[in-house]
């Protein structure tokens, strides 16, 4: 993804957390869809489904599977709201299903993790689960974590329920924005 659009998904995000005045983890995904006028809905769905967008017109729905764990339905919130904020939204009929172990399936390139459109929702998703406002104020990453090994393994697990994420997606954030060592020593 180019810097730029990187850019301007972190500052969308930082805009609209900033006018549902959220400035502490865990972001309420749940509450900040439905204050946007998105109907999210909890229910069982096909087992390699994650979510779902359906959009027509105004009206919205995020589709959730309520078999996942709480922190992967959080997580499909984030990138549901990430299709809804990013893509589309013309007044077209759209629908966006996310798989299990897959991307997006709507074409060839969607399943091999480099469609544009997965790879920004689930930088959306992170993004406003895991804001740089919020993380760079933790002590911890302050003062550096070495995750190449088991000394902060604590730290990770109490960061990952602070910010209602798992510890993969905490780990996987803090590598990507360089605040962690990842490397095996």
């Amino acid at each position: 993804m180019q810097v730029r659009r990187r850019n301007y998904i972190r500052e969308k995000v930082e805009s609209l957390l900033s006018e549902r005045g959220i400035t502490e983890p865990k972001v309420p995904v749940h509450e900040f869809a439905t204050a946007y006028g998105i109907d999210v809905r909890i229910q069982p769905i096909d087992e390699d489904v994650s979510g779902f967008l359906f959009r027509q017109s105004s009206h919205a729905i995020i589709g959730v599977n309520k078999t996942q764990n709480e922190v992967r339905r959080r997580f499909t919130i984030g990138h549901e709201l990430g299709h809804y904020f990013l893509h589309g939204g013309q007044g077209l009929q759209e629908v966006h299903i996310d798989r299990v172990g897959k991307l997006k399936l709507r074409g060839p390139s969607s399943s091999t993790g480099i469609d544009p459109e997965e790879v920004e929702a689930n930088f959306f998703a992170a993004e406003l689960l895991m804001p740089i406002k919020f993380l760079a104020r933790e002590e911890s990453i302050q003062t550096g974590l070495d995750l190449s090994g088991d000394d902060n393994t604590k730290e990770i697990s109490f960061l990952a329920d602070k910010y209602g994420v798992s510890r993969q997606a905490l780990t996987f954030r803090l590598g990507n924005l360089g605040w962690a060592n990842l490397q095996p020593a």
